[in-house]
């Protein structure tokens, strides 16, 4: 959805899947934990989730480069937020200690805690969709025989509240 218009449209919905693998996937470049113009209003709407829940989660993953960042709250509380996208604003988006699984896929994939920090950096650029497969479901994870319930929709999010629907309805599928 991020090549909708040059109206800002990306920002405006989501893409709500059916239950996947028992979890409801919220799909679009507004749900960036780590993006700083969203990360407050997306950091609001998955512990508030995570009160009615119990868990919700939030991942970017810049498929051409671009990083990753992730975002896991329980019980209305932020377990982690981390971005590995090699920006400046890394450092101050970061909340909580590494989850046992961001240091278990590390020392699945040979690094050890001796590494270097840049050793560590360089690979949680690449660790979003690893991660949202350990703690959920992953959407590159999907397959024929994931099991499915329901139906998806799409939804406008707070910042179409704010900046108006966007004025674009079809999508390239």
């Amino acid at each position: 959805m991020a090549h909708d218009t040059m109206d800002c449209a990306e920002y405006g919905r989501v893409y709500v899947t059916p239950a996947v693998g028992g979890w409801t996937l919220v799909l679009g470049p507004w749900c960036s934990p780590v993006d700083p113009e969203r990360a407050a209003d997306v950091l609001a709407v998955v512990t508030s989730l995570s009160r009615r829940y119990g868990r919700a989660q939030a991942y970017f993953f810049g498929e051409q480069g671009g990083g990753s960042g992730w975002l896991v709250a329980e019980g209305g509380a932020v377990l982690r937020r981390r971005s590995a996208t090699e920006r400046a604003c890394d450092a101050d988006l970061a909340m909580g200690s590494p989850l046992p699984e961001e240091l278990t896929v590390g020392l699945e994939e040979g690094l050890t805690p001796e590494d270097s920090e840049d050793d560590w950096e360089s690979f949680a650029t690449y660790l979003a969709p690893v991660l949202a497969g350990r703690l959920g479901v992953s959407p590159f994870d999907l397959e024929p025989g994931t099991p499915v319930r329901g139906a998806g929709f799409t939804a406008l999010t707070p910042y179409a509240r704010e900046h108006g629907r966007p004025a674009t309805g079809a999508y390239a599928i």
